[in-house]
């Protein structure tokens, strides 16, 4: 049970039935005599008890996979050969080896390089070094079978993070050493123990090395929380250490998050040169490009992610507003279809082709995306005003009223919806409501010469003429003023 419950966290245990095994033939000892015994009918109790954990494995196994799959992580064999899982399977196996006896330039993501293969010099490397410890261990089985047993429980410890089922960009990770590893300090107890002489020089010695080792290891512990500190530092620190196109990728994005679009600029630029099939990176170097106003470099950027994933939503949503701003009218109403046809619950993408088919003057067509994006997303101001704008233009006072009435309560510090209803209000004879709107607008900016403007007029139509004499004073002298200051007026409407 406890098993299971640990597989529904994590399935990298699901090696753990074979990991038993190898516990039963050395140091428990259940398994007596050669391989040849290991399955007589005195043994079978042995092999039996593992069947509920193999259950569990392959079920857990099966489920993690699927996941992976759904979520797109997952490697297809012809993306990731059956040659390149073996050479990268050869590399990890020492590669965190090395890392846990020397955990120095400890990097977040380890991308696969452009140039791995199985001839890599490399992976030839690895392959030695695997050849040479199997070899070793499998020669001291007699006089030191806990070698053999702690080689083989890493290596099947190993093999569910070893790229037999590959999922996501990472050649090797850091997180994998956690389970695999712990075989080592296993073993280095118990050379040590066998070493220990009670009450002589060589026992301090031996109890000072794992003291030294546990005071390094809590420095560099130190010293590796303050890379994880933050976003900036974390990536930055990845470039030092193990510069990749998803760590370009990553301080470029937080780059632009802060406004520095020429750092980022050049960081997922790199990224894409790296990585030129990716298509997240070239949407986002394409999303900097148009915020910087380089629109057709920016579209050529687009198209590149669509070329690599046709069906993303958010892309071809991208594309259409870039497009639409180039006036390429035709081609981003295209896009925007597409993008609605992918996901037809995105608000913003019914926004997006309502905007354009208002500047085409489709004014019915516009109504129709506008209310199906305050559906979706009944919290959009923005979607409500152009709808109360557009009854408005077409002689629906009352409709556009109610669509103001929601655009002030989803922005009650906003003076212009304030203003806007109080208009509509005034055109249609409730003058004591405009009124009310007028004066919380004026509270919001006492600056809004409309809505002094606004309130003179009403107040004049409810035979209060002092007090519209003053709003109307108040008007032309924020008008003045911003005349003498070159400023145009206030122009929301």
């Amino acid at each position: 049970m406890l098993y299971f419950f640990s597989l529904l966290s994590k399935a990298s245990g699901m090696t753990l039935p074979l990991v038993l095994l190898v516990l039963d033939v050395y140091p428990l000892r259940r398994l007596r005599g050669g391989p040849g015994q290991w399955f007589c009918a005195a043994a079978r109790h042995v092999w039996f008890e593992k069947v509920a954990f193999l259950i569990a494995a392959i079920a857990a196994g099966a489920i993690a996979i699927t996941a992976q799959e759904k979520a797109g992580a997952l490697w297809s064999s012809e993306s990731h050969e059956f040659s390149d899982r073996v050479a990268q399977g050869l590399y990890g196996v020492t590669f965190y080896m090395l890392k846990t006896l020397l955990p120095t330039g400890l990097a977040p993501l380890y991308e696969f390089p452009s140039d791995f293969y199985v001839f890599n010099w490399r992976i030839i490397l690895s392959a030695i070094v695997f050849l040479l410890l199997s070899l070793a261990f499998f020669a001291a089985r007699h006089r030191w079978p806990a070698g053999l047993t702690g080689w083989i429980v890493y290596l099947l410890l190993l093999a569910p993070v070893s790229g037999i089922a590959q999922a996501g960009p990472q050649l090797v990770a850091d997180r994998y050493t956690y389970i695999s590893c712990m075989v080592w300090g296993i073993l280095l107890a118990t050379v040590l123990s066998g070493l220990w002489r009670p009450r002589t020089f060589s026992a301090a010695l031996l109890l000072g090395i794992p003291v030294f080792g546990l005071f390094v290891l809590s420095i560099l512990t130190w010293r590796q929380t303050e890379i994880w500190r933050d976003t900036e530092r974390l990536w930055n620190h990845a470039l030092d250490v193990r510069p990749s196109s998803m760590a370009y990728f990553h301080v470029g994005r937080f780059m632009a998050q802060r406004g520095d679009l020429a750092e980022a600029d050049k960081h997922l630029r790199r990224a894409a040169e790296i990585n030129p099939k990716n298509d997240v990176i070239q949407s986002n170097l394409a999303l900097v490009l148009a915020r910087q106003g380089n629109l057709a470099e920016a579209t050529k950027h687009f198209r590149r992610a669509l070329e690599i994933n046709p069906k993303d939503p958010a892309t071809l949503n991208n594309m259409g507003i870039t497009l639409a701003q180039q006036g390429q009218v035709d081609e981003a109403i295209q896009h925007f279809q597409r993008s609605l046809e992918i996901k037809p619950n995105d608000a913003s993408g019914h926004t997006n082709m309502a905007n354009l088919l208002l500047n085409r003057g489709d004014v019915d067509g516009a109504t129709k995306h506008l209310q199906v994006a305050i559906k979706i997303d009944p919290a959009d101001a923005d979607n409500h005003n152009s709808l109360a704008m557009i009854s408005a233009q077409r002689g629906n006072l009352p409709e556009a009223a109610a669509y103001l009435r929601r655009v002030v309560e989803l922005k009650p510090s906003d003076a212009g919806a304030a203003n806007n209803l109080a208009v509509i209000l005034a055109k249609q004879g409730q003058l004591g409501e405009a009124a009310e709107h007028f004066e919380a607008a004026l509270r919001i900016d006492p600056n809004f010469a409309e809505a002094h403007a606004g309130l003179a007029r009403v107040l004049a139509a409810q035979k209060k003429p002092e007090e519209a004499t003053r709003h109307y004073k108040e008007a032309l002298r924020i008008l003045k003023a911003q005349q003498r200051t070159g400023g145009s007026g206030d122009s929301r409407q």
